[in-house]
């Protein structure tokens, strides 16, 4: 037997079922809009202090609250007449965790004895703004001027007031001609930061470096901020999918790597024994390629793992064919920092 039911009701239930469909295509596409333009009011944000977010990676799991260790907010100063700030920029964004959140810190620090302030900070932030928007990845940005006649208070400044975790800068190297400088702005902030620092120069593009030599001076194991620098490497190396050959001094190679394989991040590495700078120089000379980036730790000077001769650093590689390198200054303010970055099982 077949039922009927008046047509009043199929009336009413096709009413019904036109709602709800209308209901949730507004819905999804307010949500996909949302989502769509969220990075880019990101990217072109300008702030002095950006709101911080705590970022989320797999192997911490969800209830640590030091995530940052490995997603550090990064701060990248930028002046005018950078060489290449998009390589800069390219690197910084190598050092974070695929999955966290973090910003980049993009900051100019512009005269104000110029006489015309206003157009300095609107050229400033439309410099900025046109090195993030060229940033292919999806890294968030943000963007801040400052004015003043001197760079490092500005750079000092801003380090402070965002609460940044890691710092990196470019580096021309023309002041290792004087055995007692890297030069004055990066004098001063590594003086008042305590702060990790990479100094760099960045001679080609990310995608073309085939492969990283990571040096390790004397002792320099026994200062805080040594694990925190093999993360780096491991992530950049991770990020790169390069290979890693690591360089240290004395006759325990194997030591090493126990300490390179307590830190998280599974990665294939070499290791080579050198007993000196003139060595290391001539190991790198016979070699190296164009395509090679060559990472130093260092310290600050008197500090425990502090070598006079990493003030003549780039004169070790003015004969050779890397066209990138880096100082990577360690932290100096917190000895219980580096356990974050240790294996927990």
């Amino acid at each position: 037997m077949v039922l009927s039911l008046p047509t009043s009701l199929y009336v009413a239930a096709g009413v019904l079922i036109g709602i709800i469909g209308v209901v949730t295509i507004r819905f999804w596409l307010t949500s996909s809009s949302q989502s769509a333009e969220a990075p880019s009011a990101e990217r072109t944000q300008t702030s002095s202090a950006p709101p911080k977010q705590l970022a989320r990676v797999p192997f911490l799991g969800p209830d640590i609250d030091n995530a940052r260790a490995i997603d550090p907010y990064i701060l990248l100063p930028l002046p005018m007449t950078e060489e290449d700030p998009q390589q800069l920029l390219s690197f910084a964004c190598a050092l974070k965790h695929r999955y966290g959140d973090e910003p980049v810190h993009l900051v100019s620090v512009v005269n104000d004895d110029a006489g015309k302030t206003a157009d300095s900070r609107s050229d400033a932030d439309a410099y900025l703004k046109r090195i993030a928007e060229q940033e292919p990845g999806n890294t968030a940005m943000r963007m801040a001027v400052y004015e003043g006649s001197d760079v490092s208070a500005g750079v000092v400044q801003s380090a402070r007031e965002t609460d940044t975790d890691l710092l990196v800068m470019g580096w021309d190297a023309v002041c290792a001609a004087d055995r007692s400088t890297f030069g004055r702005t990066v004098d001063a902030v590594l003086a008042q930061l305590p702060l990790p620092v990479y100094l760099c120069r960045i001679g080609q593009g990310l995608s073309e470096i085939t492969h990283i030599h990571f040096v390790i001076p004397w002792e320099i194991d026994h200062h805080q901020g040594f694990y925190e620098a093999i993360y780096n490497a491991k992530q950049l190396a991770a990020e790169l999918d390069v290979g890693i050959t690591v360089y240290t001094y004395g006759e325990h190679a194997h030591r090493y790597r126990q300490l390179f394989d307590l830190v998280e991040i599974d990665i294939k590495a070499e290791f080579k024994l050198t007993s000196s700078w003139s060595d290391l120089q001539s190991e790198f000379a016979l070699h190296l390629q164009s395509t090679d980036f060559v990472i130093t730790l260092a310290v600050r000077e008197g500090e425990i793992g502090w070598d006079d001769e990493l003030w003549t650093f780039p004169t070790h590689y003015a004969d050779v064919a890397a066209q990138s390198y880096a100082l990577f200054f360690l932290r100096e303010d917190d000895r219980k920092h580096d356990d974050q970055f240790l294996r927990t099982n």
